[in-house]
């Protein structure tokens, strides 16, 4: 496919993504048989008889379909940040995402210790080059020096708005950081160079731990930080499509697709969970 049929193509799923309207209607049922019904009204492969586990698993499928539909660097770093997170996730012992699988993920299972885990996962595929200068493994930084050399990586290729909405992506990552790795010393050394912070930002973050200055540097008020950066990237997502010719749209989609499942089985588990009154934390472009 073209890039003008494939912005094309994009941006008319696009506007197939349930809007406020949609999302009130299913706010408003009263049994998750109706649910379900209003749901079919826009996805053809779900029916009545589904469960929750089965209802998100049918949504996850048909992103593996559509995923399937498109290749290029956009779609590469979506499926790749899956794959990276389901290696540590196997070998933290929880449970892999099913759109991150990769065939080399299973010799973890064969593994006692991380020098095997090198020698047959890490050193049989793609990770090999995020793993080169890691000796041993642990945890929380093991991860993060990954996740940072992937991202530094996709922006120093990336062009465009793709660059944008990295920068954004980076954003979040280090401001995860600052929340989650109190206990790291030199924070800045896990963050991704993909941000639009400046240095002096920078550096005040490595050298804070008060959630008050996290949020005055980030432009947040007192609303939860992580929340916040969330809502904003969906707005940077939704940008995406008002670019001309710019084909960010592709991946800023499948963010928009993955946000829309989170608030449509949040609403169900709301509904069984007979919480109605949380039905209202989901986040959605305008």
């Amino acid at each position: 496919m073209d890039d003008y049929f494939i912005i094309s193509d994009i941006n008319g799923r696009f506007n197939s993504l349930l809007k406020r309207e949609d999302y009130t209607a299913l706010k408003n049922c009263k049994s998750l048989e109706e649910i379900v019904v209003k749901l079919n009204q826009h996805f053809s492969f779900i029916n009545e008889d589904m469960n929750y586990d089965e209802l998100r698993t049918k949504f996850v499928e048909n992103v593996l379909y559509e995923l399937s539909e498109f290749n290029g660097e956009k779609i590469e770093y979506f499926v790749k940040f899956y794959k990276i997170c389901n290696f540590f996730n196997k070998v933290d012992g929880v449970k892999e995402h099913i759109i991150g699988n990769f065939p080399e993920l299973k010799a973890i299972d064969l593994c006692n210790n991380f020098d095997d885990i090198q020698k047959l996962c890490i050193n049989n595929c793609f990770l090999s080059k995020y793993f080169k200068d890691i000796k041993k493994y642990e945890n929380q930084k093991t991860m993060l020096i990954v996740m940072k050399i992937f991202m530094d990586e996709m922006y120093k290729n990336a062009s465009g708005y793709f660059k944008e909405i990295l920068e954004n992506e980076g954003n979040r990552q280090i401001l995860e950081i600052c929340l989650s790795g109190k206990n790291l010393e030199n924070k800045a050394q896990y963050f991704p160079n993909a941000t639009n912070l400046n240095g002096k930002d920078i550096e005040k973050l490595n050298n804070t731990c008060d959630i008050t200055v996290i949020k005055q540097i980030f432009g947040f008020s007192d609303q939860e930080p992580v929340e916040n950066m969330v809502k904003r990237l969906s707005i940077v997502y939704s940008k995406s499509f008002s670019q001309y010719n710019d084909n960010a749209c592709v991946y800023a989609y499948f963010k928009l697709k993955e946000q829309e499942i989170e608030n449509i089985m949040w609403i169900i588990n709301c509904f069984l969970q007979n919480a109605p009154e949380k039905m209202d934390e989901i986040i959605f472009y305008e």
